[in-house]
Formats: structure tokens, C-alpha cells, sequence
């Protein structure tokens, strides 16, 4: 797999995936509609099809860490 990118904005809604996408865009003041696409976008970059497999490929590529996560 090619190096991954992600903007600010992806890295910040990717560090809260284990938070609903409402409480996500509450915290960051952005539309639910907007979060969804993130996570979609997050996903496609990472090639999985849910939250927790996202999760389990950033860590894996070490985008972040188990650390990283805000719960």
C-alpha cells in the first residue's frame, strides 16, 4: 500500500472513530453530513469497510497510535 495522506481534518475525525459521527461533529463544529463523508473518505483511504477496521489499519500503517484516540 502507497503512503497514506490525510488532511488535518481527516486525522482529527480518524482519531475520534470511536465516537458517533454526531458526537464527532458536535466536538469539531461541523455538520453530521460532513463527518459521514470524512469517515467514508477515511475508509476508502485505508481499503475497509467499517469504523474498526480503519482503526486497526491506522494503527497498523501507524498513523496513530492506541494513544492517539480521543474516547
Amino acid at each position: 500500500m502507497k503512503q497514506l495522506r490525510f488532511s488535518k481534518r481527516e486525522y482529527d475525525v480518524l482519531i475520534r472513530l470511536a465516537k458517533t459521527n454526531i458526537d464527532i461533529a458536535d466536538e469539531l463544529g461541523l455538520k453530521e453530513t460532513y463527518v459521514t463523508q470524512v469517515v467514508y473518505k477515511i475508509m476508502s483511504k485505508l481499503h475497509v469497510d467499517t469504523r474498526a477496521g480503519a482503526i486497526i489499519q491506522a494503527m497498523k500503517h501507524e498513523i496513530v497510535s492506541l494513544y492517539n484516540f480521543i474516547v
